[in-house]
């Protein structure tokens, strides 16, 4: 979508798009979608700032080449982060896989915490008791942050991360913080 000063429409039919001064190009897309798109975005000459809701993959980087340069991208982990918990975490998964992890790894690495947990208090494999446990546990810290969960058990809101490709690595440009939901009654 090419979001026009002061509008949110694509140009009219026929208008071609290099005739549009676009403030900024948001691709909704997906990887490995998002790379082909943005590698040929950039070949063709587009030099406006690209937005996408993609992620940063391998196949993602390696589809998109130097293209990716600027490009910025939501994240829902910061493996950069300096918490004990999370420095942990990249150490043992740098030593294993020789690589950093993304955001993928971290939430899997906490999602199997956090059910081993479950397992540990309840004594149980029932879907039921682990439900409970997860619902009710005191928040705590995993290498993707803060996690608790409301009476509802739905997960506290984390903070998003608007990312931007520079020099060949992604780099943190903004971080949304979380509003505390109110309690429930």
């Amino acid at each position: 979508m090419v979001l026009l000063p002061g509008s949110c429409r694509l140009p009219p039919a026929g208008q071609r798009v290099e005739g549009v001064d676009a403030d900024v190009v948001f691709f909704a897309g997906l990887e490995p979608w998002a790379g082909d798109f943005i590698r040929e975005a950039r070949k063709v000459g587009v030099k406006t700032d690209i937005v996408g809701a993609f992620s940063n993959t391998p196949e993602m980087r390696q589809r998109a080449g130097r293209g990716l340069e600027g490009a910025m991208y939501f994240e829902m982990y910061n493996a950069v982060s300096a918490s004990p918990e999370n420095q942990a975490f990249v150490h043992k998964f740098q030593a294993r896989f020789g690589k950093s992890p993304d955001t993928w790894a971290a939430q899997g690495y906490d999602a199997l915490r956090i059910l081993a947990n479950a397992v540990q208090t309840t004594g149980s494999g029932n879907p039921l008791d682990l439900s409970y446990a997860i619902r009710f546990m005191a928040p705590w810290e995993g290498a993707n942050g803060h996690y608790g969960f409301d009476g509802r058990g739905e997960l506290d809101d984390k903070p998003i991360y608007l990312d931007v490709f520079r020099n060949g690595a992604p780099v943190i440009v903004q971080e949304s913080r979380p509003v505390p939901s109110p309690p429930v009654r």
